[in-house]
């Protein structure tokens, strides 16, 4: 059962103290096609996140403790503050707006990948499917760009692209999603332990399903 607390957050953009919970302990039940976590009780995600309500500035815990220049407090301010507008600071919101933060940032695709995927988790938890769109769209587009920069190990390259398969095919591209499931095996490196990639990917292609199958172990 997922377990959280309240803490007081101290924004780094504009001051601003706010309170938000964080997760104590969770659990995992299985998983669904695109990686999400299938969880007994409340779902934890939203939670890993943090945003200030004023200005939109936001990230995980240890963002919240760094120093940031005046030209990116800027930009959060005149690019970030109107996003808040847009819905519910709940946690599809939280993880878009780390996300912006994360890419004006510099930091990796992959990290910024990440954060656009667990949004659309939580705007499907939160059954806000155009943030849910807005995200997949997202998280398929810098994970592509993750791939093509070379950021992927080679070991995860062929789960990441079927995931990008499976991200098109939320989306409804079920051309888009087929061009990324023929890529599939040839980024294999390890036939026996990643046979449950090629697996899935024929599953998704052919008779999809939303979860993982129990007796491929995921």
């Amino acid at each position: 059962m997922t377990m959280m607390e309240e803490k007081s957050f101290t924004c780094p953009v504009d001051g601003e103290v706010f309170q938000d919970g964080i997760i104590i302990s969770t659990n995992q039940m299985g998983q669904y096609t695109d990686f999400k976590p299938v969880v007994g009780g409340l779902f934890p995600f939203p939670f890993y996140v943090h945003a200030c309500p004023v200005c939109g500035f936001a990230g995980y815990e240890e963002d919240f403790q760094a120093q940031y220049e005046d030209d990116f407090k800027k930009w959060v301010k005149s690019e970030l503050t109107g996003e808040l507008e847009s819905g519910p600071l709940y946690g599809g919101l939280k993880y878009l707006l780390a996300a912006r933060c994360a890419h004006r940032l510099g930091k990796t695709r992959r990290e910024v990948a990440d954060l656009y995927l667990r949004g659309a988790w939580c705007a499907q938890d939160e059954e806000a499917p155009e943030l849910e769109a807005r995200c997949r769209k997202e998280a398929a587009v810098h994970f592509e760009s993750a791939l093509a920069a070379g950021e992927i190990d080679a070991k995860e390259r062929a789960p990441i692209v079927y995931l990008v398969g499976e991200l098109h095919r939320r989306l409804g591209d079920s051309e888009a999603a087929g061009a990324w499931f023929d890529k599939v095996a040839g980024e294999i490196v390890d036939s026996q332990e990643q046979s449950w990639v090629l697996k899935m990917t024929g599953i998704q292609r052919e008779n999809p399903v939303d979860t993982f199958p129990e007796e491929l172990g995921q």
